[in-house]
């Protein structure tokens, strides 16, 4: 089903392993303990596998900027777990990455969004023409920045909204996509989020 493969945009997941050990901006190592769990999740949720698309080969700066965190490659270093409900969503993915300047990271994202308004991702047999923009994001962790891509698949309006947060050398983007009638509260996104960051924070439950 195109629809799963779709679910590239939600697993957005920047990632990378560091050595180091304290959060004075240098890179810690990363293990799975500071990722999302399965109960972290609501009921009805999966261990999902982690697949992605790829941008078109015609990508500008910006937008390759922006897939960089919503589409990476699915061998690009670093740590990502995906879950789902049922084969047709919501689908909810993270990445994890530890760096020495975290706060970088998220300003290159803030103005590529500034340019980029749309990205050309490569589904199979043919291309899907993404939306992409800001949306507004409650705080998280030090610092947070979010963005949505949007399609019609099949006729079906899909979303996938990303929010990358940053704590301490932390960096870690957990994504939301599913149809309009597969989909998840935002206050309950929103709970998942600050469980992701209290994973980063050593206060998880």
């Amino acid at each position: 089903m195109r629809l799963v493969a779709a679910v590239a945009l939600v697993l957005a997941l920047v990632g990378c392993t560091g050595d180091g050990s304290d959060d004075q901006g240098r890179p810690q190592k990363v293990d799975r303990s500071r990722l999302l769990a399965l109960a972290d999740l609501p009921k009805g949720f999966d261990v999902a596998p982690f697949e992605v698309a790829a941008p078109a080969g015609d990508t500008s700066e910006a937008c390759m900027a922006v897939a960089d965190v919503a589409v990476p490659s699915s061998d690009a270093p670093g740590l990502k777990v995906s879950f789902a409900q049922g084969t047709s969503g919501p689908f909810v993915t993270e990445a994890l990455r530890s760096a020495e300047d975290p706060a970088e990271i998220l300003d290159d994202l803030d103005e590529a969004l500034d340019d980029c308004t749309s990205i050309d991702l490569d589904e199979g047999a043919a291309q899907q023409v993404y939306t992409v923009e800001r949306v507004d994001v409650k705080d998280h962790g030090e610092e947070a920045i979010a963005m949505k891509l949007s399609a019609t698949l099949r006729g079906t309006p899909f979303t996938s909204t990303t929010v990358v947060v940053r704590e301490g050398s932390w960096v870690t983007a957990v994504s939301l996509a599913g149809s309009e009638d597969r989909t998840m509260e935002g206050s309950t996104f929103d709970d998942v989020i600050d469980k992701a960051v209290g994973r980063l924070a050593g206060t998880a439950a």
